[in-house]
């Protein structure tokens, strides 16, 4: 498993392999399909997220992207136009071979290993976009990884449902 002094993983492109998604086609706005990136097994997809999703995103992430908004956007051009305009989302996979839902020492030991994954791939990420604002959801409160947190939780099962067309069962 890589640790934070790896070499930045590759994005989601030519480099990685692209997945295999029967319903490829149902997916909302849809930039890059899923890809593996081999370097962190980590599979990602690029997408525009619709209106409902902007606006929990903008919630969860408000502080950071009010000031990013601030400084970038075009005189006159409201908060949600500019993120309609530039917010992508990345929702993200990573293979377990434990089913995570059960409780024991294995599965919590695989869990911090797919957490440490996680935190090196978006860390090689973030790195690759420079100045450009990037944040991640902490996948275990659901507030900003990076930046300023707000009361504001991230619900990643309406994330995954609307971007990905997940039917979800409660």
């Amino acid at each position: 498993m890589p640790n934070e002094d790896s070499a930045t993983p590759p994005l989601p492109d030519s480099r990685g392999t692209t997945t295999q998604w029967a319903g490829l086609h149902r997916m909302k706005g849809l930039l890059s399909p899923p890809t593996l990136s081999p370097a962190f097994n980590v599979e990602a997809s690029i997408h525009k997220p619709p209106r409902m999703l902007r606006r929990d995103i903008e919630l969860v992430f408000r502080p950071d992207l009010a000031a990013a908004h601030t400084r970038e956007a075009a005189e006159g051009q409201s908060l949600d136009e500019y993120l309609a305009e530039r917010l992508i989302a990345v929702p993200t996979w990573q293979p377990s071979k434990h089913d995570l839902s059960e409780m024991s020492f294995v599965v919590n030991e695989e869990r911090r290993g797919l957490l440490l994954n996680f935190h090196a791939w978006v860390k090689g990420v973030r790195a690759r976009l420079g100045d450009w604002w990037s944040d991640a959801s902490d996948p275990l409160e659901g507030t900003a990884l990076f930046g300023a947190r707000t009361s504001c939780i991230y619900n990643e099962l309406e994330g995954l449902t609307s971007l990905l067309r997940y039917a979800c069962e409660p």
